[in-house]
């Protein structure tokens, strides 16, 4: 598989997702139309570092009452592993995963030899 073809398969996911999220983003938008999207909060902390902030994708303020709603991913898209070989002795698997808290764990053995 050539590299422009397994990163089309990439980017396919990409807009699988993309579409998911915009579809879930719209039907929240519908039942609350004042909500906001893609919110970064500051909780516990003075600062503004990174430690301190949260994001979120969706909030209304609803009668007074804060509604907020993640987009998950189990619960607004629908995705199949998508496998594929980028190179002759490599094989990739993409499985559904949420991007906040990605962990890739790989199981490799560096070769004794030089890489080029």
């Amino acid at each position: 598989m050539s590299t422009e073809s397994w990163k089309n398969n990439l980017d396919e996911v990409r807009e699988h997702y993309l579409n998911g999220l915009q579809g879930a983003v719209a039907k929240f938008k519908r039942e609350y139309p004042h909500a906001a999207t893609d919110l970064l909060l500051e909780v516990g902390s003075s600062s503004a570092d990174a430690a301190g902030l949260y994001r979120m994708d969706m909030a209304a303020n609803v009668d007074g009452k804060f509604k907020m709603r993640e987009c998950s991913l189990l619960n607004y898209l629908n995705f199949s592993p998508a496998s594929f070989k980028p190179f002759q002795d490599v094989s990739l698997k993409l499985s559904l995963f949420a991007w906040n808290g990605v962990d890739i764990p790989v199981d490799a053995t560096v070769p004794s030899t030089r890489l080029e």
